[in-house]
């Protein structure tokens, strides 16, 4: 393997272990957010054309909530730590079960950062699975590309 290789292995490992580490720790943190009440204002599929050399069509979940907190009124499309808001999917499914366990008009619990409440989610924590997946992924990529800097 090319030494420039190697530690483009190196530098992935190390930023998706940083990754790794991030998320552990904003989910941590939305376990000790505040819960409160909050309404679904809006929830729908909306899909953009675009070619099939591009992958199809991009398909995007929108799930958007509005609560109190404070004395004022946020709104968020945040659904999960680790999961930005509207994630572009070919996924067609996964995109309308999500919008189907968000029905708008429906009550939800919203959890918030007391300090920032502009920092909401629906659902606390993280999958241990997805912080695994950056973690193990960051370990074999920085284990290869040392191994090949070493030889």
């Amino acid at each position: 393997m090319p030494r420039e290789l190697a530690w483009v292995f190196v530098g992935v490992g190390a930023v998706l272990l940083v990754l790794g580490q991030h998320l552990w720790r904003a989910g941590s943190e939305s376990r000790s957010y505040t819960r409160t009440r909050g309404r679904i204002v809006r929830a729908e599929v909306q899909e953009t054309p675009r070619p099939s050399e591009e992958g199809g069509p991009q398909i995007t979940p929108v799930v958007r909530y509005a609560f109190e907190a404070r004395g004022r009124t946020y709104e968020s499309e945040r659904v999960a730590i680790g999961a930005p808001a509207g994630p572009a999917t070919p996924d067609a499914d996964g995109a309308r079960r999500l919008v189907d366990r968000y029905p708008a008009g429906a009550e939800v619990d919203v959890w918030f950062d007391p300090a920032d409440p502009r920092r909401s989610v629906l659902v606390q924590g993280v999958p241990p699975a997805q912080i695994a997946v950056a973690v193990v992924l960051g370990v074999a990529l920085v284990g290869a590309g040392a191994f090949a800097l070493a030889r």
